[in-house]
């Protein structure tokens, strides 16, 4: 959530009009609304006031969570497709990048936006420009993921983005990303070498 649904919920729960928060906070009422809707934010030095009147602490207050739950990223991925399917891309993108400055560090959700984009692409109409330019954010959403250090989701990221430098003809980048992976994985690093052989014909290794 917001920081605007969370001044509106915990509100709602403790059974609090707007006016009763101004009165407590010595701010306008329109002050509050305009932080429930979203035009405007609460000042810095109010924040800690504003925690305690609705009888939570400042982090949830600012939203500062790290990351979605399986659950969060499931439902929010079927957001996306729906936009994909029902407006486009340009609305799946905006949507789903939202999201991602929301929760930057958050490399799951990530991984598995670039996936679900990636997915969608194949099935829904787009310009040679669009497409350039969602190939690109999808490419460097899945780069983020393999710098990020979380060895799960960088080996899948890695793993993705050697495919597609395979497919794409880069086959140094191709290779760098394959020694990264690991020799025991459940993504078949042993398939995706002999891919990478065979199209730089190096029929015997592969």
């Amino acid at each position: 959530m917001s920081m605007k649904d969370v001044i509106r919920q915990k509100r709602k729960e403790l059974d609090y009009t707007q006016e009763q928060i101004a009165e407590q906070l010595g701010v306008s009422i329109p002050a509050v609304s305009k932080w429930e809707s979203g035009a405007t934010y609460p000042d810095v030095e109010i924040i800690p006031a504003l925690a305690r009147v609705l009888k939570t602490d400042v982090n949830t207050l600012l939203c500062f969570k790290q990351e979605l739950s399986d659950l969060e990223v499931g439902n929010f991925v079927k957001k996306v497709v729906q936009l994909a399917m029902s407006k486009g891309m340009k609305d799946a993108f905006a949507v789903a990048e939202e999201k991602m400055r929301e929760y930057p560090t958050d490399v799951k959700l990530i991984h598995t936006l670039a996936m679900t984009l990636q997915g969608s692409m194949m099935i829904t109409e787009s310009s040679d420009i669009e497409k350039e330019e969602y190939d690109s954010k999808i490419q460097s959403m899945y780069e983020k993921v393999g710098r990020s250090g979380n060895t799960k989701y960088a080996n899948q990221s890695n793993y993705m983005l050697a495919s597609r430098f395979i497919q794409d003809g880069e086959y140094e980048h191709a290779q760098e990303l394959i020694d990264l992976l690991p020799e025991y994985s459940a993504l078949d690093k042993k398939m995706l070498q002999a891919n990478l052989w065979m199209k730089t014909e190096r029929l015997e290794e592969a």
